[in-house]
């Protein structure tokens, strides 16, 4: 009685798949882009701005993707925690070489154009996953003279990783 599965179970409910998870859906806030005036709402200043790539193991349609995703770390004021922003994502069969230049092109990018937003940023580190594709393209890169790091989550799977931060994201941050 008074669980998602009671309500199921013995109710009949249908329930929303996205709110069963490790990670809610309800968890995540879009940024809105005005106030409730109708103001165009700025982008908040990003302290850092982070690339994070997990590269594929092989590029066919039934390997994973290579995964991009771009954060925005932030403080929304002085009373409140640091914060986070998923700025941008995609996902593609991609691997070393033919990465080398789509990362280029995202570490290129300027988040929040300065005249639009007043926040306009380059990308700060690039945080690679140093497996398979990843092995040769932090290499590659640290060479170009990229600010890349490599990232090992040792024994840790990605659903290890994900309950670790799931907190975090349940606050809201």
């Amino acid at each position: 009685e008074g669980t998602d599965i009671g309500k199921q179970e013995v109710y009949g409910e249908l329930l929303d798949l996205s709110e069963s998870g490790i990670i809610k859906k309800s968890w995540f806030r879009l940024w809105k882009h005005t106030d409730d005036k109708g103001k165009v709402r700025e982008l908040p200043y990003f302290e850092t701005i982070v690339i994070s790539l997990d590269t594929a193991m092989t590029v066919n349609t039934a390997s994973d993707y290579t995964a991009c995703t771009v954060w925005g770390v932030f403080k929304p004021n002085e009373d409140k925690a640091t914060s986070v922003m998923l700025i941008d994502c995609w996902t593609e069969y991609l691997q070393y070489p033919e990465l080398r230049p789509r990362v280029v092109e995202e570490y290129d990018s300027i988040y929040g154009d300065e005249n639009e937003f007043g926040n306009g940023k380059k990308v700060d580190m690039i945080l690679i996953e140093d497996k398979s594709a990843g092995i040769s393209l932090i290499q590659d890169l640290q060479r170009a003279g990229l600010p890349v790091r490599s990232y090992n989550p040792g024994q840790a799977d990605k659903m290890m990783r994900l309950n670790i931060i799931s907190p975090i994201i349940q606050k809201g941050r």
